[in-house]
């Protein structure tokens, strides 16, 4: 069986790796560069096997040791999109590794753009971006860390591709030393750099605040001794500092809430097993703070309980997969008082074998790709992502639509045949 605490522990190490290594290269530029690369922050305590039946959750794509400089690749197979720009539902892909690292990053945009991804979702990882605490009256990142970001943005947009930027990781100096899962002890350090970031792109307009904040990896505490729910009030401040600076930079920016993984147990686990509410919970819970939190999307990952499930398996609720989607959407309205929110999807994916032994066929892939977009298309999400676009040395989870040597899997087609699909329904 799979286990969530390897795709979560990946991710980890993707979210501790994006940036950090890739960006020690363009740090030679920097007028005052550290000494050396910094070592990769302290990840969140790594949570063990669960009772229940793991979710899926993003690999971690480890950089190379520098960002390598973009190649002039050789024509794809399919340089045409194969899907037209006008598909209702947004699609795009979650890939770091392929779209940020490889030496072949413009060719890999290319090919993502001809499977019908028009965005592409990003991490920005704070802590990495900012590994000091910023002099007074400076920007609040050391801009060197970023241009990986600017070359992202620059060929996403220059394929008519939007790109989703979700902010996570706090700094050790800004969290009394603690690891990136642990909220700042002053949230305006948060909000000067969500600021920051949105003053420095304002051609991108789509933002997320934190990566599944209802799991212990990514946000901890989410029970005090006492076994209460305090993840979502920590969460309600960070959200409200982050989504403060974006719109102060860009009022027309879109930013999302939640970022939620698929099930929790909403209490303390037994053992050593991670902490985590279920979405539904969490997002109950958010709707009680005050002031009222305000958002453009509410961003959910509906990856099914069992990893080698199709997308259209049942979930017990508060637990949201595909199959709920529609239904978490309705309960969103009633908890926080509004009228069709908007459902941003913005991770979920397959592995596949024999890549990953444990994963699903090849074939099975292909379908469950298809189906998922249908699923998110028919609960009527706003965008959805796949993680991942290519299988990589450098991304550990193997649920990419191109295999190691760049070949299309089946999932490349009927991807692509489903985007198209949905964009003439």
């Amino acid at each position: 069986m799979y286990s969530r605490r390897r795709r979560a522990i990946l991710l980890a190490a993707i979210l501790t790796g994006a940036a950090c290594v890739a960006g020690a290269a363009l740090l030679r530029d920097a007028p005052e560069p550290p000494a050396a690369a910094p070592p990769p922050p302290a990840a969140a305590p790594a949570p063990q096997p669960e009772p229940v039946a793991p979710t899926p959750a993003p690999a971690p794509m480890t950089p190379p040791v520098s960002a390598p400089p973009a190649e002039t690749p050789a024509a794809p197979r399919v340089l045409q999109s194969r899907v037209a720009d006008d598909s209702p539902m947004l699609v795009g892909f979650m890939d770091d590794a392929s779209f940020r690292w490889h030496p072949s990053r413009a060719q890999m945009l290319d090919r993502a753009h001809a499977a019908g991804a028009r965005l592409i979702r990003a991490f920005v990882r704070w802590d990495v971006a900012a590994p000091k605490r910023p002099r007074a009256g400076a920007a609040p990142f050391v801009t060197p860390r970023l241009h990986e970001l600017d070359e992202l943005v620059a060929g996403a947009q220059a394929r008519g591709m939007e790109v989703l930027f979700t902010i996570w990781g706090t700094p050790a100096w800004a969290n009394g030393g603690h690891g990136p899962n642990r909220a700042p002890t002053d949230l305006g350090t948060l909000r000067d750099f969500a600021h920051g970031l949105a003053a420095r792109y304002p051609s991108v307009r789509r933002y997320s605040i934190w990566n599944e904040p209802n799991t212990n990896l990514f946000l901890s505490p989410q029970f005090d001794s006492a076994g209460r729910s305090v993840a979502p009030r920590t969460y309600a401040a960070l959200y409200r500092a982050a989504h403060e600076g974006i719109k102060a930079a860009n009022p027309h920016a879109l930013v999302a809430i939640g970022e939620t993984g698929s099930h929790g147990r909403d209490a303390p686990s037994p053992g050593s097993a991670q902490d985590r509410h279920s979405p539904a919970r969490f997002a109950q819970l958010l709707s009680e703070q005050r002031p009222r939190l305000e958002f453009d999307a509410w961003a959910h990952h509906p990856y099914p309980i069992s990893p080698s499930a199709p997308p259209d398996g049942a979930a017990n609720w508060p637990n949201v997969t595909l199959t709920s989607l529609e239904r978490f959407g309705r309960a969103l309205d009633a908890w926080f008082e509004r009228d069709a929110t908007p459902l941003w999807v913005t991770e979920i994916g397959y592995e596949a074998s024999p890549a990953e032994p444990r994963g699903v066929t090849e074939h099975a892939q292909a379908e469950y790709a298809s189906r998922a977009i249908e699923l998110a298309a028919r609960a009527g999400a706003e965008l959805f992502v796949w993680f991942t676009f290519a299988d990589s040395e450098h991304n550990s989870w193997q649920s990419g639509l191109l295999d190691h040597a760049g070949a299309e899997r089946p999932a490349y087609v009927s991807f692509a045949t489903a985007v198209r699909a949905h964009a003439a329904a």
